[in-house]
């Protein structure tokens, strides 16, 4: 969670339904803008925590639907995923969590255990794992470059 509990954004972010009519997307993004508030406090550790926070919340999204998991391996193939256009780095972030997430399900990886796993870890040892800089992504970016004919 972004804001501390009992803050009057975290609460009236949770109490929003989908207007009449309302596009997914157009409520996705009216939620989002209510998430860029500063009006209520953040939690304690937010800034350290906000990439691992995204990372967990998408693990569970694509665990929870395996038709997603299906549309992101089937229209994304090999390519490389960035994010769309938003605030701070999350171009780069989302476009990192999408990969590693893609690669864990063309690995036949359970994501629910996955979850688990991933929640136990501390948000340096999942950005590590996002750039694949954990031991078992080291292996996997070589491999990638070596594919491409950049290996050291």
């Amino acid at each position: 969670q972004k804001f501390k509990e009992e803050s009057s954004m975290r609460l009236k972010i949770a109490k929003e339904k989908p207007a009449k009519n309302e596009t997914g997307h157009a409520f996705g993004m009216r939620v989002w803008q209510m998430g860029q508030s500063r009006n209520s406090p953040l939690r304690d550790n937010y800034e350290q925590e906000k990439v691992k926070l995204m990372f967990l919340i998408n693990v569970a999204k694509y665990a929870a639907n395996p038709s997603l998991q299906k549309q992101l391996v089937d229209e994304t193939k090999d390519l490389e995923i960035r994010g769309g256009a938003s605030t701070w780095q999350w171009s780069l972030w989302n476009g990192l969590i999408q990969l590693l997430i893609r690669k864990k399900i063309k690995e036949n990886e359970d994501l629910k255990q996955l979850l688990e796993k991933y929640n136990a870890m501390t948000a340096k040892e999942i950005d590590d794992a996002l750039e694949g800089k954990a031991s078992d992504e080291k292996d996997e970016h070589k491999e990638n470059d070596e594919e491409k004919g950049n290996g050291k």
